[in-house]
């Protein structure tokens, strides 16, 4: 069974020690390696040791992680955001299907963030959809507030759609339905409160 490697980008030492004792009690089967604090540290970071999963503060030193990954290609790791500011880098995370902590967290927001990055870890397709997603929050981040796409995760495959041509979005049991100007519907498999607010 294949060990998988976690990296911390984190400019602050004691969040740092704080995500590293969080993933020791709860996922002692992860392997930690040396954290980076900065985009150029990073990037290096993530080149040499090949990270199953990065953890990164949306604000490092010498830039934020949107720089680290416009660096990088093709994107072969999950990645969890933390950030207490930006509230419209949080909207473009959220637009985008990424997982985002909110700092301070409590350690079960944390737990919950690194156990959905490992569900589906390993599927092919599920490579290529998560590639999409970042690639969308990369356009989503350089995007107007009110511009932004979104990326919804269904079946078989994702739909990234401009936001101002949804026209409405019903439940459906554990799925949403999303109506549109421009495109036939299409069915999320994702409940409808985890795209609400």
């Amino acid at each position: 069974m294949k060990k998988y490697r976690v990296l911390i980008v984190e400019d602050s030492r004691l969040m740092a020690r704080i995500v590293h004792g969080i993933i020791e009690m709860h996922f002692p089967e992860l392997e930690l390696l040396d954290d980076a604090d900065s985009v150029s540290g990073a990037i290096e970071s993530i080149t040499h040791q090949n990270p199953d999963l990065v953890i990164m503060d949306i604000q490092i030193n010498e830039g934020t992680a949107f720089d680290v990954l416009e660096n990088l290609s093709p994107i072969k790791f999950k990645v969890i955001f933390m950030s207490a500011f930006h509230e419209y880098l949080v909207e473009a995370l959220r637009f985008s299907a990424v997982e985002f902590v909110y700092k301070p967290f409590d350690a079960s927001d944390m737990v919950s963030a690194i156990a959905k990055a490992f569900d589906n870890h390993a599927s092919a397709d599920h490579e290529m959809s998560y590639h999409h997603q970042i690639k969308t929050l990369l356009e989503n981040v350089k995007l107007e507030p009110g511009s932004n796409k979104l990326v919804l995760p269904g079946h078989k495959a994702n739909m990234v759609v401009p936001i101002r041509d949804v026209l409405y979005v019903k439940a459906d049991l554990s799925k949403s339905v999303f109506s549109f100007l421009k495109h036939p519907n299409f069915v999320s498999n994702l409940p409808l409160r985890r795209f609400e607010s």
